[in-house]
């Protein structure tokens, strides 16, 4: 089954536009998914689905345990055709940030923002309360769109999930044979 990338940025535009209908918020496309502001939360799915997600729309590589966001992919599908001319046109943006969010090291990521701007709406992610675990209102439509978004996207990333998976299992078992001090595989 071949991995049809269109198909996977319409149904992510799609649930971004309809979750533009909540108040605006800043979530991390690229941290730690056990914050409660990652864009995992938000979409309702599992980190690796949100990896092979990305990794199969393009707007984003997982390398060695890493998931680099591809930022210029980000900017051109953020103004693709699906967002212009639509309501939600200049309520989405994604920026890069360097910051500490746990308190230690200071670390660079990628935000988004989605949603109606209002009076209290953070303008900047910094001005959002980061010990604050957002948790999404729990209505039946956002529920209901959450899954049929997971139920149709699921399909088109197996493949991608397979080949990380992979991947991560073949470093785990290069990193094993380095401990040992047996010869890793080399492509």
């Amino acid at each position: 089954m071949s991995i049809n990338k269109e198909s996977i940025l319409a149904a992510i535009a799609d649930l971004l536009i309809f979750l533009s209908g909540a108040k605006s918020y800043w979530y991390t496309l690229n941290t730690s998914h056990e914050h409660g502001f990652h864009m995992t939360n938000r979409f309702g799915m599992t980190h690796e689905n949100y990896v092979a997600l990305l990794v199969a729309a393009d707007l984003a590589r997982y390398v060695n345990g890493v998931l680099t966001i591809k930022i210029k992919q980000w900017e051109s599908f953020l103004r693709g055709y699906r967002f212009s001319g639509s309501l939600v046109e200049h309520a989405i943006g994604v920026e890069k940030k360097k910051m500490s969010l746990d308190g230690n090291s200071r670390q660079a990521f990628y935000v988004i923002r989605f949603g109606i701007i209002g009076k209290d709406s953070p303008l900047r992610f910094e001005d959002q309360d980061l010990g604050y675990r957002f948790l999404t209102s729990q209505t039946y439509a956002l529920g209901l769109t959450r899954f049929q978004f997971n139920r149709s996207t699921e399909a088109m990333v197996l493949p991608m999930l397979s080949e990380l998976f992979h991947a991560i299992k073949d470093k785990h078992k290069d990193d094993e044979c380095k401990k040992s001090g047996d010869i890793a595989r080399i492509w």
